[in-house]
């Protein structure tokens, strides 16, 4: 056999050298935890982990802002012993990235698989869903921690690194799952249950109070079926229980609004004693028509007595819905720019009675939007976007027409309050003027809060300054009216007091996960 000339046989060794230092450099890029973690490559579907005894293995992703991604995670134990494992994941420093809006679930209506134990030579996937609610694109790395199993499991996890805790089962997309359902429903005549209002009611001292443990509804009617006159200060004996429920239309046995007595306190103001209703289950009923949800231009609009269209949100908790509030769900809106739909909500009840403004009847400076936007608390703000409105007027012209207009603003607000067309998109009714819409307009629209909660709309009535045509003097119109809605559409000075709901955009990756929109059984977000 001939032998490799001296030259030839150096270069080879300077070559196998070189490919066994590639290899031990790359397995160091690859596993090393902290330090080389910009140039880790990207997490595949499905990606491949492997547990043994000697490496601690990890992946980057890269979710971009305002969205999600999903990923399946495959382990594999090829040691000898059964191990402990947990998935933990790390969210990469940076000033414009915050990690309270990082969220990671296992994607399972099962129980977690992101920790336990795994037995030898075993495989296990698990899929991800990761959630970026920043507004710039974040680095997160996905990683193991393990050690063979023994009596408990230690992980010993640094201070900087969670584990996966939470799961999520079988998330959509919010607006293209609900406007894929467009439908419009044909319903009969009945009523809803609004649960556990706080707004006390007011009865004076030794008031006659009719209650009764049944009714009847017909008609938009509640009857109380074989009442008991009672006295006010005698109603701490008339409270619902478990086994039975008090129903009251206070002074009279036939009402539009009925009361399921949930608690009774007597209260004393300059020693004037009275009685308060303050928790009860309020009851309101609705008129037989049409409701669901339509497509008006690009947006979807939910319109009608009662769409199914209620939406828990603001979550105290968002593990436990008790602590949520009730909101109603105002339509899907087309974002040009983003090519996406955002979605508009609405609280359900009111937060109080404000008045407008003290000068002018513009937004931007008003005292309910400062309030709404700065005292007004809001738990869930992750899940909203900025929005930049347009100022919605009507305009009286010269042949006295009223029309809807807006004017360009590039003000930006997170909290508003709806706008008239939103009220009238609401209604059953179209294309009329806005004070043609009658009682069955009215009624037929679910934005009415049952013709009794009066509430400020954003829309202003402005008037043009007016020139004097002898004198060339211009006048200058105040511009202090704000329209308001309720048993009629009105014509509101900026002084007086009305009732404000406050009205929010959600990001367009907000995920829908359980719920069918009823009163009974309202959307679950993510």
């Amino acid at each position: 056999m001939n032998k490799l000339p001296t030259k030839q046989i150096y270069l080879l060794i300077v070559i196998v050298a070189g490919i066994f230092m590639l290899s031990v450099y790359s397995t160091y890029a690859i596993f090393t935890l902290e330090s080389e973690t910009d140039n880790i490559v990207n997490i595949n579907t499905p990606n491949s982990i492997t547990l043994n005894t000697e490496m601690y293995e990890y992946r980057q992703v890269i979710v971009p802002k305002n969205s999600y991604i999903t990923t399946d995670i495959d382990l594999y134990n090829n040691t000898n012993n059964d191990l402990c494992y947990g998935i933990w994941y790390k969210t990469i420093s940076n000033n414009l990235v915050n990690e309270n809006n990082i969220k990671i679930y296992e994607n399972t209506n099962n129980s977690l698989t992101t920790s336990g134990v795994i037995n030898t030579i075993t495989s296990k996937r698990v899929n991800l869903l990761i959630v970026n609610d920043n507004d710039t694109d974040a680095k997160i790395n996905i990683g193991l921690s393990y050690e063979k199993n023994s009596e408990t499991c230690s992980l010993n996890l640094s201070s900087d690194k969670s584990l996966i805790t939470s799961t999520i089962d079988s998330p959509k997309l919010l607006s293209d799952t609900l406007i894929k359902e467009l439908n419009i429903v044909n319903n009969e005549e009945g009523y809803l249950t609004y649960k556990n209002n706080t707004e006390s009611i007011d009865i004076s001292n030794n008031t006659k109070v009719y209650v009764a443990t049944n009714f009847t509804y017909k008609e938009e009617i509640f009857t109380l079926n074989n009442p008991e006159e009672v006295s006010s200060t005698n109603l701490i004996n008339y409270i619902s229980n478990e086994n039975i429920n008090y129903y009251t239309c206070i002074e009279t046995n036939e009402c539009s609004k009925l009361y399921k007595i949930d608690s009774v306190k007597e209260t004393e103001d300059n020693e004037i004693k009275s009685i308060i209703i303050d928790k009860y289950d309020l009851l309101v009923g609705y008129l037989s028509g049409e409701s669901g949800l339509k497509k008006l231009n690009q947006n979807y609009i939910y319109f009608g007595d009662n769409p199914h269209n209620y939406i828990y949100y603001n979550c105290k908790n968002d593990i436990d819905i008790n602590t949520c509030e009730l909101w109603r769900i105002m339509g899907f809106y087309y974002d040009e720019e983003n090519n996406t739909y955002s979605t508009k909500i609405i609280k359900d009840s009111s937060v109080g009675t404000y008045t407008f403004n003290l000068e002018n009847n513009l937004w931007d400076n008003s005292i309910v939007a400062n309030y709404l936007n700065k005292e007004y608390q809001l738990i869930s703000h992750n899940l909203l976007t900025e929005i930049n409105y347009r100022q919605e007027n009507i305009i009286t012209n010269e042949n006295n027409t009223d029309i809807i207009s807006y004017l360009p603003n590039n003000y930006k607000s997170f909290v508003t309050i709806m706008n008239l067309s939103d009220y009238l998109n609401a209604s059953i009714c179209e294309n009329k003027n806005i004070f043609d819409y009658d009682s069955t307009c009215l009624n037929n629209n679910w934005l009415n809060k049952n013709n009794d909660l009066n509430e400020y709309t954003m829309t202003i009535k402005y008037e043009m300054p007016t020139q004097d045509l002898e004198t060339n003097e211009l006048t200058t119109p105040e511009n202090n009216i704000v329209y308001s809605v309720g048993s009629s559409i009105t014509e509101t000075n900026i002084s007086e007091k009305m009732h404000i709901r406050p009205v929010v955009y959600l990001k367009s990756r907000v995920l829908l996960t359980s719920g069918d929109g009823t009163i009974d059984n309202p959307y679950i977000i993510k």
